[in-house]
């Protein structure tokens, strides 16, 4: 054990209690200005615009970067295990190849690619039916376009190798 000693209850307790005045600020600044944003509107309007874009741009960068680190934990800690487990009990070692498939690079790029298409349509399906269909308009006009200039690249490409 790291900490050996340690009371989990009283560290709850204690970022409780840190936490308070944070939990407090928001919820008063919710109250003071409802029906707006949120970081950004709060500090743009309650200190200056740029303060304001900085605070908002500063939480973008580590939900990014976070998004990294979940891409890693789920990979290693979640689905390979997970994967392990499964292949253990069926015996089947296509599981146990999944498991180790993603533990390597390509396999955390693809659940992090996975979570940022996830995160995509759960904020498509959340604006509602006419951002939805907005964006299924314009999916399909990119589907079409690609369908068409698709076979032709190839088809030059390949013409272009057999000279």
């Amino acid at each position: 054990m790291s900490y050996s000693g340690a009371s989990m209850s009283w560290t709850i307790v204690f970022n409780a209690l840190l936490c308070l005045p944070t939990a407090f600020l928001y919820a008063m600044l919710s109250s003071a200005m409802p029906r707006s944003g949120a970081d950004y509107v709060w500090v743009s309007r309650s200190v200056h615009p740029a303060l304001g874009f900085m605070s908002n741009w500063n939480f973008v960068i580590w939900m990014l970067y976070f998004l990294g680190v979940y891409a890693t934990l789920i990979a290693t800690w979640g689905i390979s295990p997970l994967l392990r487990v499964i292949s253990g009990l069926t015996g089947s070692a296509s599981f146990l190849s999944a498991a180790d498939y993603f533990v390597k690079p390509a396999g955390v790029f693809l659940i992090g690619a996975s979570l940022i298409i996830l995160s995509g349509l759960i904020f498509i399906f959340g604006r509602g039916l006419t951002t939805f269909m907005r964006v299924q308009k314009w999916g399909f006009v990119f589907y079409f376009v690609g369908a068409i200039l698709l076979p032709i690249i190839v088809l030059l490409i390949l013409s272009l190798i057999h000279i």
